[in-house]
């Protein structure tokens, strides 16, 4: 009997641009209003304030009047991703369940992405379970706590603790079968001159950074300990699937709100986003530091038209506000920069005087 002939890449395309629809892929990133038989939205790839991109449910096709950018579902998610065609496919094809032959280099590729990604779901888990059980982490669930912390908070963002131990997680994640290697590439050890591993982060409360798809790309972590020596915040050094600068903190919690409200709340730190959402203020993300970047933009940009700046009131924080409005202004999204009394941040806000005063 003859062997069937897998099918080409031009054929699972085919495949998927039948079985997906572009009205749905699409609002995943602008927000769209029918208009007639289509939808209408601000263009994501130039700045506008009167939209004239224009997606048709018949035709399985977009279309911007401003910028002449039209094109496929397939066509979409390349520019809007920045993905090559292959990827493009494979990454709508994933979603229905159409399976896509890999290059050698690209399945490799693949893996060893997906493989730091389990590394980093499996640290949090790790972590989670130590800040909620261990007698060792008991001061880490009082700093929590005292800041208004608690249980709620710990499960919904996933909050860890990293003992003090050189080689916890290392030996958590060997018991796994992953190798000291393979947690060094996930970001998540370091390598000694003599060749030997440690874990980065030790005594530290640990905030898993998710991307848009809810997976653990990365962590920042707080020090416990108060010593100028040691940083207070320190972060995932960049991998294949951490870049900082192209990711906002709890955006995978908060992209549904901002695209219902039309608008983003902007802070600086993580537990200013978890207690904006604890208090059911969900469309606050963090720009994991001050120094916002034109992708981090892009991204906002995605889900709503109109961002709010809530950085911490201190010079640093204005500074940041004024550097990040050309950026904003370039990319067309609405900029407004809330007014928070002189060395208070969101967090105080929220927790001491309420959402009304943060409204």
């Amino acid at each position: 009997m003859e062997e069937r002939k897998r099918p080409g890449l031009t054929e699972i395309a085919q495949e998927v641009r039948g079985r997906v629809d572009i009205v749905e892929v699409v609002q995943r990133y602008v927000e769209l209003k029918r208009v007639g038989k289509n939808y209408r939205g601000l263009c994501p790839f130039h700045p506008e304030r009167n939209p004239s991109f224009y997606v048709s449910p018949e035709k399985q096709f977009f279309y911007c009047f401003g910028c002449g950018v039209g094109g496929d579902v397939i066509g979409f998610i390349m520019r809007i991703e920045g993905l090559s065609f292959p990827e493009a496919v494979r990454r709508l094809a994933e979603e229905v369940g159409v399976q896509v032959p890999l290059s050698k280099d690209m399945a490799e590729e693949a893996e060893r992405k997906e493989k730091i990604i389990r590394i980093n779901e499996a640290a949090a888990e790790y972590y989670h379970r130590v800040l909620l059980d261990h007698p060792d982490a008991e001061h880490a669930r009082q700093y929590l706590d005292e800041r208004g912390l608690g249980e709620e908070a710990t499960r919904r963002f996933k909050l860890g603790y990293a003992p003090k131990a050189f080689d916890a997680l290392l030996r958590y994640l060997d018991d796994l079968g992953y190798d000291p290697e393979e947690v060094l590439k996930a970001g998540l050890a370091r390598r000694r001159e003599d060749g030997s591993y440690y874990d980065l982060f030790r005594d530290r409360i640990t905030f898993p950074i998710f991307d848009l798809r809810g997976r653990v790309v990365g962590f920042g972590a707080r020090a416990l300990v108060e010593d100028e020596e040691v940083p207070k915040y320190i972060n995932t050094p960049e991998t294949e699937v951490f870049k900082k600068g192209q990711l906002l903190y709890g955006l995978h919690l908060a992209k549904e709100s901002m695209r219902e409200r039309g608008e983003a709340v902007l802070v600086e730190g993580y537990t200013d986003v978890i207690t904006a959402h604890l208090h059911d203020e969900r469309n606050v993300v963090a720009s994991l530091g001050t120094s916002l970047t034109e992708a981090q933009v892009r991204l906002l940009r995605r889900f709503c038209g109109r961002v709010i700046l809530a950085y911490d009131a201190d010079s640093a924080g204005l500074k940041a506000a004024l550097r990040a409005g050309p950026l904003f202004e370039e990319a067309g999204v609405e900029a407004l920069v809330a007014p928070l009394p002189k060395g208070t941040d969101p967090d105080e806000i929220i927790r001491f005087e309420g959402t009304s005063a943060w409204r």
